[in-house]
């Protein structure tokens, strides 16, 4: 990638553009003096004086990937349904709405700013000059001083369904197009794991199969399901039937019983058991010698 970059390239360049391919550099003209902002705190401010120097703007030799963090997985921001001000009286903040709704009009709002060319701020390169002296006028922005206006965001999400059905949105091969199919992937594979969540917690960490049957075994009387409940299941404390693993329990549990040419006992007055006769009597012999050397030793004393 060459080096060089006009101004007309800039000005034609969306946000993710300039930050995967836009190097950046503040050259400084003049030293800025340090002020003292407030005396009774301690805490620094690092700001940037506009006239203490200039940006020096090149292209990277390589592009860089870059996924913000504001990045939502959400449903489609098209499918937004807006909130009817006059008829809601339950929706009248932007925190009053659902979660899905407030990523949904986020979305919207990052789509625009994240690969729509825009200037100074995006509330003046989309909005209406109407629009944006309605926002700025405190009696009919309820939201001004809060960091998520429902109304500011809602402004936004009319200008995205605009260009969606102008043809801009998300062209087929952009960058644009991959990070929506991104986004909505991840959301239905993370409202997947949800659901999952859900229906273990309710069957107390149990996750219940469900079988769906196939064309040959409709209206059949045979059971093929095989019971996924068992008495173990619901044992108040852990035994060693809820982790051992089935197969090498089930191992256990079906073996054969021995043959009976496989069984020997050892009974002490058969003749298998002649040697434990001996050792037996051996031992007797011993303990009876001692006792009589004991008693022996008493009455000469």
């Amino acid at each position: 990638m060459r080096g060089e970059l006009t101004r007309e390239e800039l000005s034609v360049m969306n946000f993710s553009e300039f930050v995967e391919t836009v190097s950046r550099k503040w050259v400084c003209t003049k030293k800025a003096d340090a002020k003292v902002i407030d005396e009774t705190s301690k805490r620094k401010f690092r700001t940037r004086d506009i006239n203490s120097g200039h940006w020096e703007f090149g292209c990277t030799k390589k592009r860089r990937h870059v996924r913000p963090s504001t990045v939502l997985y959400t449903k489609p921001a098209i499918d937004y349904e807006f909130v009817q001000q006059g008829r809601t009286t339950t929706q009248t903040t932007f925190f009053d709405l659902t979660v899905e709704q407030r990523h949904q009009l986020y979305r919207a709002y990052y789509e625009l700013v994240m690969y729509m060319p825009w200037e100074k701020t995006p509330d003046e390169t989309f909005l209406p000059p109407d629009v944006q002296e309605m926002l700025a006028d405190r009696n009919r922005h309820e939201e001004i001083d809060s960091r998520h206006s429902l109304l500011r965001l809602e402004e936004f999400c009319k200008v995205y369904k605009q260009f969606f059905s102008d043809g801009k949105v998300a062209e087929p091969g952009s960058a644009w197009q991959r990070d929506n199919q991104y986004s909505y992937s991840t959301y239905l594979v993370n409202q997947h794991n949800r659901d999952i969540h859900l229906d273990r917690v309710d069957n107390r960490g149990v996750l219940k199969a469900e079988f769906e049957d196939v064309d040959e075994l409709v209206d059949v009387d045979v059971d093929i399901r095989p019971s996924l409940n068992d008495v173990v299941d619901s044992a108040e404390y852990p035994t060693l039937e809820n982790f051992m693993p089935p197969d090498a329990f089930r191992n256990i549990v079906e073996q054969k019983p021995p043959e009976v040419s496989e069984i020997s006992v050892a009974f002490p007055m058969s003749t298998i058991g002649r040697g434990w006769r001996r050792l037996r009597h051996t031992i007797q012999r011993s303990v009876s010698l001692r006792i009589r050397h004991c008693l022996q030793f008493r009455t000469t004393r």
